[in-house]
């Protein structure tokens, strides 16, 4: 077996994909399986209960229709990887992506907006898709998780200046917020529909460069 392998990890794999995927509209139950598979039902219960996970007690013939009926790869069952598909698992430790999400994008490729993919590729190759990315996830931090991170005597000062109490304050600093997320998003809109009709811009950079600078403030 390679050495990435858990083979500890099989019987509950096992259980858990058991129960995730649909047999006629229904988990499986280990009947059902231990049937598809051609194994007699003890022979599940002994997988599931940890037992006879040797290399000996399962062969390609019981692995192959394992996988198949539990829709996942071999690498998840015997614990090399953490998803039930290693393309996924791929994609998830080069850019971070959730399962969900990149599932998410799976079901896109495979339906009639196809297309929108393409422009999703645009918006993330965009030069501005960094500062973009930020800018939202500061947003979410610091207002929809009621982490404010501007200091008291900063919103004092602001308060004055507007002669506004500091409640309104905050609900000022959201929505510029709010209003610069807006703006970097239709901006790369802008530009790839530029692109898309053979518009030009000096100050872009080359097609697909991508520029990694340091996380940005919201323009408050």
């Amino acid at each position: 077996m390679r050495n990435d392998f858990r083979v500890e990890l099989f019987g509950e794999r096992l259980k858990k994909r058991r129960k995730e995927v649909k047999y006629k509209n229904k988990p499986f139950t280990q009947e059902n399986l231990a049937s598809l598979v051609d194994v007699d039902i003890k022979t599940i219960q002994n997988w599931e209960a940890g037992k006879n996970q040797s290399p000996d007690s399962m062969n390609v013939r019981n692995v192959i229709p394992l996988c198949k009926y539990l829709d996942c790869d071999f690498e998840y069952l015997f614990g090399a990887i953490d998803v039930p598909h290693k393309p996924v698992a791929d994609v998830q430790a080069v850019t971070g992506l959730s399962r969900t999400a990149i599932e998410a994008l799976e079901y896109m490729k495979k339906t009639h907006i196809l297309e929108a993919v393409s422009s999703l590729s645009k918006i993330i190759e965009h030069e501005d898709f960094y500062d973009f990315i930020s800018t939202m996830h500061l947003h979410v931090v610091d207002f929809n998780h009621n982490k404010f991170n501007v200091d008291q005597e900063h919103v004092k000062y602001i308060a004055t200046a507007l002669n506004c109490n500091q409640d309104e304050v905050k609900k000022y600093l959201e929505a510029s917020s709010k209003s610069a997320i807006e703006a970097f998003l239709m901006k790369i809109v802008a530009d790839i529909r530029l692109d898309e009709y053979g518009g030009s811009n000096p100050q872009k950079r080359k097609k697909g460069a991508v520029s990694i600078k340091p996380t940005a403030r919201p323009l408050f």
